[in-house]
């Protein structure tokens, strides 16, 4: 075999780094979104845990639906 015509850009695999570093950024980026998407229920459910009974009552959220809300992990809708 010889090895003096052969171009190393035309290697496959050579490629394939290319597109796995793509593949890592958008999955990080899913991630990421993710991760804003979590905090963001956190947020609103300590939000919720801090309002009064009146306020509650304005939103028309019974406490046993607060209750049941604010024991929610943040990956739960």
């Amino acid at each position: 075999m010889r090895l003096a015509g052969l171009n190393i850009g035309e290697i496959y695999f050579h490629d394939q780094g290319q597109h796995r570093g793509g593949a890592v950024k958008e999955r990080l980026g899913e991630a990421a979104a993710k991760l804003m998407i979590w905090r963001k229920r956190a947020r609103e459910r300590a939000e919720l845990a801090r309002m009064d009974y009146f306020a509650r009552q304005d939103i028309g959220v019974s406490e046993a639906d607060v209750w049941r809300e604010v024991r929610k992990a943040p990956w739960e809708r």
